[in-house]
Formats: structure tokens, sequence, C-alpha cells
């Protein structure tokens, strides 16, 4: 454990770190990553070095009131921890109250947590056996080698993000998720990896459109809405012994509306992944079938504030422009030659959403 660790030049930047504790430092695995790895250009200082890096295992290390200043930008972290690290998998990750500052532009976040993030043993030694992916993660940073080599995470959450731009509120949130994400081998070879679980939820977001582009703002102050306040939702289950997949999205305006689209296909086999050219045209038309896709558009203010909106630019009353939707459908259903029976059904929920209902499906 060291404290009191600070660097202090008065004339380009400042550096300090409350505390630093680590604990239970161990290279297991270092004698056994040093002999696979083999790149010419890199000498016995350096190979130890990187077999020390990818052989590290450790149960805690934490960084307490970490602050970076210089003539430009300003960083602070209040708490940084690492916990049961082996070999880039680890049991959790936390940061606490993060506040990053560059010229009038700011990002800040309460609270990020990763938990059981589990990285592929097997995939890790063929990263360190191939000179080529070891070289792009030594001499350009590239991290993707070690990200493909992902096998689970059980979590990844942030919360209270706040930002910033040109001194005005941008975007923020309360709480974005990434859970029960997975990953499986599919494929003729079993040699294709694809997420086969996943969960994306961001909550209790708000976006000021003027900051971005000044005709958005307009529009959303014609509507009635300073700021846009959303939540989005979104999963995907494949399960490959049932050959059945299922996606649902649900995106909620707050005191507007919501939009949930629900898609399930069965017969879907992972060997798809496998097809190219004609085979997969005819595979998709014959193998999988959409057992069920269901839009549902929910309505607390957005549909009426749109169509007056839209009469307006019409010059229009609001009762004049829903009799004109209505035409063009009946219109669009001829012109088209939709099914007579089927277009009754579509067009009496259509015209009742559009006029009275708050729902439809």
């Amino acid at each position: 454990k060291l404290s009191g660790f600070e660097i202090n030049d008065n004339e380009t930047s400042y550096f300090k770190i409350g505390e630093i504790g680590l604990s239970d430092l161990d290279f297991e695995k270092y004698d056994q990553i040093k002999k696979i790895i083999n790149i010419d250009y890199l000498d016995n200082k350096n190979i130890n070095f990187l077999s020390f890096i990818l052989g590290a295992k450790f149960d805690e290390i934490y960084f307490l009131d970490l602050i970076f200043e210089d003539s430009s930008e300003k960083m602070s972290i209040k708490y940084f921890e690492v916990s049961d690290w082996n070999e880039f998998s680890f049991k959790k990750i936390q940061i606490d109250e993060v506040d990053f500052k560059t010229y009038e532009n700011e990002v800040g976040f309460e609270k990020l947590l990763v938990e059981e993030y589990f990285i592929d043993s097997e995939e890790m030694n063929n990263l360190i056996r191939n000179n080529d992916a070891l070289e792009n993660l030594i001499i350009y940073n590239d991290f993707s080698q070690i990200f493909n080599s992902l096998k689970s995470l059980e979590k990844f959450e942030i919360k209270n993000l706040q930002t910033r731009v040109e001194n005005s509120d941008f975007y923020s949130f309360d709480t974005a998720r990434i859970k029960d994400l997975e990953f499986n081998y599919l494929g003729n070879n079993n040699d294709i990896k694809v997420p086969t679980s996943l969960q994306i939820e961001i909550v209790g977001s708000s976006f000021y459109p003027g900051v971005v582009n000044q005709e958005a703002s307009i529009l959303a102050n014609e509507l009635g809405y300073q700021n846009i306040k959303f939540d989005f939702i979104t999963s995907q289950f494949w399960d490959t012994k049932k050959n059945n997949i299922e996606f649902n999205l649900e995106i909620g305006m707050v005191d507007a509306g919501s939009i949930n689209i629900l898609t399930n296909i069965s017969d879907l086999n992972g060997d798809i992944l496998s097809i190219q050219g004609a085979p997969l045209m005819t595979y998709l038309m014959t193998k999988p079938k959409l057992k069920e896709f269901k839009i549902t558009i929910s309505d607390k203010s957005l549909k009426n504030k749109i169509l007056k909106y839209a009469a307006n630019q019409q010059n229009m009353s609001s009762d004049q422009f829903r009799n004109f939707i209505s035409q063009s459908l009946s219109l669009l259903a001829t012109t088209v030659g939709i099914n007579a029976e089927n277009y009754e059904e579509y067009f009496t929920s259509i015209s009742n959403f559009i006029n009275d209902s708050d729902k439809l499906i």
C-alpha cells in the first residue's frame, strides 16, 4: 500500500494519487507464456515484460483520489478497483465519481461497474501464438483480439452519466446496463463465435437536440419538448438447442409514447453461419419460419402534437389533416392492391389510432 503519491509541475501538469493498494500479485503462467512468444524484434527484456503482463494474477488493486490536470484538461476519479484478475478475466471492476473536462466539454458519471468478465483461455493462447496479433497489440494498442476472446459477461453498468458540450447540457442517463452476455461457437465446424444471449438497457435518458442541430431544436420546441427523455431496452436470446431466436426492442419517450417490437424466428440452425451465396438464399426461403412479429405503439401525447404540427404545415385543421391521412391510406390500398379483407382490418385499426385510440398493435 502506497499513500500520498504526487507529481506537481507548476508550468505544465499536476498528478496525484491519494492511495494505491495491491494484494496477492502472482505470475503463475509466466514461464509457459514466455515459451510461446516468438517475436524477432523483441529483446529478452521486452519478452519478459510482456510475459508478466499477459500472465498477471492478483486479488485486488485499487486507486483512491486520482487527479490529473494540465493546461487543456482535468480528470478526477474518486475510487478505482479491480478484483480477482486472472489473465484478463476478472470478477469486478468498479470506478466511482469520474469527471473529465476539456475546454468547454465535460463527461462524468457516478459509478461504472463490470462484473464476471471471463476470457476463453484457449482464445488467449491463440493470441499469444499469433505474432501478427501480438504485434498489433504492442505497437498499435489493438485490443480487439482480447475482446474477441470474451466468453461471458454478467454485467456492465454505468450510473448517472452527464455530458456537456460547449458548456451546455447535451446528453445524460440514469442507468445503462449490458447484462447476460454469453457467446457460443456455431457453424458446421463450431468455429464461428456469436453472441447467443444479450440484454441492453438505457434508463432515464435525456437529450438536448439544440446542441447538435438547430432545426431539430426548433421542431422539438414546436412539439413542446425542450429536451427528449426516453428509455431504451433491447434483448436477444438464441436457443441453439431448439433453434429458436427472439429479439425484443422497446423505446419509451417520457410523457410522449412508446414502441415495442417483438420478433420470434423458429428452425434457425447455427449452421446458417457457414452457408454463403445461393445455398444461403435457398436455406432462408425454406427452413426458418417467422413464428411471431408484433409491433405495439402506445401514445401519451406525441401523436396529437405531431398531427397538429403537420396540419399547421399544410394549412389545415387537425380534423382536416386526419381526414386527409385516411383518404391517402384508402388510395394507397387501392393502388397497391391490398386484399380487401385484410385492408379493412388494418384500415380500421390505423383509423381508430389516428382519431381516438391510444394504442395500435
